[in-house]
């Protein structure tokens, strides 16, 4: 009996021996071709989905635009992500594989890539970066002439004009300086939380009524923080849009000397609605708010030097404190001698 038990497990071993002989070379045959066709599929995938981008001309150049090409994949279920400046401006299904940027500023210099990307979001390439500028502009650059006096000043903007937080505020000051050297009467047009489109729909009256031969405008950190970087509720055309009529509104002209500011940096976006990811639209409206002014002919005030300064924000890194404040009124008031003899 112990014979025969003995027996069945040696044929039970022996059965297994076979059976692993059996597969070993199908095992060996896997290992040596998987990753050569790992490597030549991976290869395939990668040129499959290469892309490159490039300009064309227009037969009928549209003024202030930009024409983009970009050549087709061989895989269809794909989308195509157009990012300008680094930043995501819009997206195209497969199939349209040009577009025409517009309205955008004059003499300025835009840079433009591609990503491929499947219907999961999940970039499968980037084209190269083209980086191209724009000649034409859509306005006559004003002639500023200087003013021997500022009868009436008008500051228009947010709550950084309104002096949110600012024991004494750029405007605070600028309008104290106007007073004691030429009478001026001074109103502030700030408001907090105020955006582009806020300031469009109450420019037109109270300037009707106050009717400044002075103003200022810095408007732009609540643009900012509408939406996420890659899905702004106020996109970067919205603002240049926006920032264009709002000029235009201001009718600036040699009897109105309208200046504009840049956006002052903001450093540790802990203020309510802005984040990180918010820093690269504050360059690009940056750049927005100086070529709107170069194109049509707007005094610029940069606030470059915020960079610089220590302790320049309040702790929640959007609102100058008084070291800030002071540096803007500083910044105004130079600009503002250079156009009032």
């Amino acid at each position: 009996m112990k014979e025969k038990i003995n027996n069945k497990k040696n044929t039970i071993q022996l059965r297994r021996l076979i059976a692993i002989l059996a597969v070993m070379p199908f095992i060996a045959i896997y290992l040596m071709i998987y990753p050569t066709y790992s490597k030549s599929y991976s290869k395939e995938i990668s040129k499959s989905y290469s892309i490159f981008i490039n300009s064309y001309p227009q037969n009928n150049k549209i003024e202030n635009s930009i024409s983009l090409i970009w050549g087709e994949p061989s895989y269809k279920n794909i989308n195509y992500v157009l990012m300008r400046d680094g930043q995501y401006f819009t997206k195209f299904n497969y199939g349209t594989n040009s577009y025409v940027d517009t309205n955008l500023i004059p003499n300025t210099q835009y840079t433009y890539q591609i990503y491929v990307e499947n219907n999961n979001n999940t970039i499968l390439s980037k084209s190269n970066i083209l980086t191209l500028s724009t000649e034409n502009s859509l306005y006559n650059p004003l002639v500023i002439v200087p003013h021997s006096r500022y009868t009436t000043y008008s500051a228009f903007g947010d709550s950084i004009t309104q002096g949110f937080e600012a024991p004494i505020s750029y405007y605070d000051r600028i309008s104290q300086y106007l007073k004691n050297k030429e009478n001026t009467t001074s109103f502030n047009e700030g408001i907090g939380g105020n955006t582009t489109y806020d300031l469009l729909a109450r420019i037109n009256p109270e300037l009707q009524t106050e009717n400044p031969d002075l103003v200022t405008i810095m408007i732009g950190a609540n643009d900012i923080r509408e939406g996420s970087q890659n899905n702004p509720t106020i996109t970067s055309l919205d603002y240049k849009n926006n920032l264009l009529k709002i000029i235009t509104d201001t009718n600036p002209s040699p009897k109105r000397t309208v200046l504009i500011f840049e956006l002052s940096n903001i450093t540790d976006w802990n203020s309510p609605g802005f984040t990180a990811g918010n820093a690269g639209r504050l360059i690009e409206f940056n750049k927005i708010i100086k070529g709107v002014a170069n194109s049509m002919g707007i005094p610029y005030i940069s606030l470059s030097g915020f960079k610089s300064i220590p302790n320049d924000l309040t702790s929640e890194g959007l609102h100058p404190n008084d070291i800030g404040d002071k540096y803007i009124y500083e910044q105004l008031k130079s600009k503002i001698l250079k156009y009032n003899n």
